[in-house]
């Protein structure tokens, strides 16, 4: 069962009005909080919290009618599922009930065409930045197995929609004349490159030695 805490809101108000229910964030990664706020239910009474079919908790609402909350988001089931759609629904024993939905997704960046010379044009499909921002690439030459010195950082552009998507089109390692090696692309949303910090997607760029 996934674990919930609920905060009872306190404040008098009609209950005859129609039931609704909000999420904070339409998107969210797995393991995040996914708070939900909700009004119109008969003051007291017991209503249940379903995400799909799954139970997830029973609790009394307030003397107002309305009631506010937090769950874990799930993860995606499917190996290889990139997303799903929740939909959550708070029901009692009447009749009454609201529905919300919320999308739970995984990060990445997909590159298309999936394979392509380092000095090719790409395009970079990042998905799962839910906190938006605009998101760079920087490039990192791997020097040793502890050491990756940054060789430039590109500015790909703003992110979109909730679950912070975009489609940049640049060369996949924008270098003149790059040293052989193995090439680091870290993609996050800070101006400055700290590696493996924060929120980050990592792919590599491997350059032979000319012939």
């Amino acid at each position: 069962m996934l674990g919930l805490a609920a905060a009872i809101v306190g404040a008098r108000a009609p209950s005859a009005q129609a039931a609704t229910l909000t999420v904070d964030h339409a998107c969210v990664r797995p393991a995040q909080p996914i708070g939900f706020a909700a009004t119109g239910f008969a003051p007291d009474e017991s209503v249940r919290l379903l995400l799909g079919p799954e139970f997830v908790d029973a609790f009394a609402v307030g003397a107002d009618g309305a009631f506010a909350g937090r769950f874990q988001a799930p993860g995606l089931g499917d190996a290889g599922r990139l997303s799903r759609v929740l939909t959550l629904t708070l029901t009692n024993d009447y009749g009454t009930s609201a529905t919300a939905t919320v999308v739970v997704t995984e990060i990445g960046v997909a590159m298309k065409p999936a394979a392509a010379r380092p000095s090719s044009s790409v395009t970079f499909r990042p998905s799962g930045f839910v906190e938006g921002g605009t998101i760079y690439a920087h490039y990192a030459l791997t020097v040793s197995d502890t050491v990756h010195r940054l060789v430039k950082t590109v500015r790909l552009g703003a992110l979109k929609g909730p679950c912070g998507d975009g489609a940049f089109k640049v060369r996949q390692l924008p270098l003149r004349a790059p040293r052989p090696g193995v090439y680091e692309i870290q993609f996050d949303t800070s101006r400055a490159y700290r590696r493996q910090q924060g929120v980050y997607v990592e792919r590599t760029v491997f350059v032979a030695k000319r012939r």
